[in-house]
């Protein structure tokens, strides 16, 4: 299983959230509460207000940006 922080909430969270617990284990978020409490509410992992502190923090092995693709 792979360890995924999700950066950003605007797009493409339900193609990362469809592979959770088969493949993809959500270690960490970094993104606005009320973004977070809205789309991905239910999930079990730290919300970080830094990027950088999210990453040493959790490591993961990939980070998935879902910004929207103008903000990227």
């Amino acid at each position: 299983m792979k360890k995924i922080a999700i950066v950003g909430g605007e797009t493409h969270l339900a193609e990362v959230t469809g592979l959770c617990g088969s493949s993809l284990e959500i270690v960490a978020t970094c993104m606005n509460d009320n973004c977070r409490a809205q789309v991905i509410p239910d999930i079990d992992a730290p919300n970080y207000a830094d990027l950088d502190t999210m990453l040493a923090d959790t490591s993961p092995e990939i980070v998935a940006i879902a910004n929207e693709n103008d903000l990227k």
